[in-house]
C-alpha cells in the first residue's frame, strides 16, 4: 500500500512506535571524547522526553518555531526529537553561518526558543543581543555550558543529571 495523507504516520508517532518495538536495541552510537558510547531506544526516548518537557516548561507550545544552531552531535538529535515531541517546529540553522546570517534568520522566523551548541554559536547572538525580540519572550538553551546574552534555559545535555 502506498502512503497517502490518511495513513501516514507522524514522526513523533513513528519514533514512539520504534521505541516500543526496539527498546534496548542500539539507537545511537557516538564518541564522547574518550570512547564510543551506545544509547538504546529507551535512553534516547528518555533524553528527548526530558528535553521536550524543558521546552514546554519554558513556554513553547505546539506550532512554535524553535531555532537550533549546532554542529552534528548527539544533542542535535535529542533536540530535534524533543522539538517534535513538544509539537513544535524545528528550524535548524547551519553552524557554519555567520553571526549576521544567523541573526537575520532568527529575526525572520521569530522563534519561541533558540538552542545553541556551544560558545562559538552563542557568540553569534552576543553581537545582536536579541534586540528585535520582546524581552522575556525568548528562551535560550545550550548543549554546552556557555555565556549568552539571554537568561539561559535548562541545559539540554544535562537534563538527566
Amino acid at each position: 500500500m502506498s502512503p497517502t495523507p490518511a495513513n501516514l504516520e507522524s514522526l513523533p508517532a513513528a519514533f514512539t512506535r520504534r521505541v516500543a518495538e526496539s527498546g534496548h536495541q542500539p539507537a545511537l552510537i557516538f564518541h564522547d571524547g574518550q570512547q564510543y558510547q551506545h544509547w538504546d531506544w529507551l535512553q534516547l526516548s528518555s533524553e528527548a522526553s526530558r528535553a521536550a518537557v524543558a521546552l514546554v516548561r519554558a513556554g513553547c507550545k505546539p506550532g512554535d518555531l524553535i531555532v537550533q544552531v549546532s554542529e552534528n552531535r548527539r544533542e542535535w538529535i535529542v533536540a530535534d526529537l524533543a522539538i517534535m515531541l513538544a509539537g513544535c517546529v524545528h528550524v535548524p540553522l547551519h553552524a557554519t553561518l555567520s553571526a549576521a546570517q544567523v541573526q537575520s534568520q532568527i529575526r525572520d522566523c521569530q522563534p519561541q526558543a533558540i538552542i545553541v551548541s556551544n560558545q562559538d554559536q552563542a557568540d553569534k547572538l552576543a553581537v545582536w543581543g536579541g534586540a528585535s525580540l520582546a524581552p522575556g519572550t525568548l528562551s535560550l538553551f545550550t548543549h554546552d555550558l556557555c555565556n549568552t546574552p539571554f537568561q539561559p534555559g535548562p541545559d539540554l545535555t544535562r537534563l538527566s543529571d
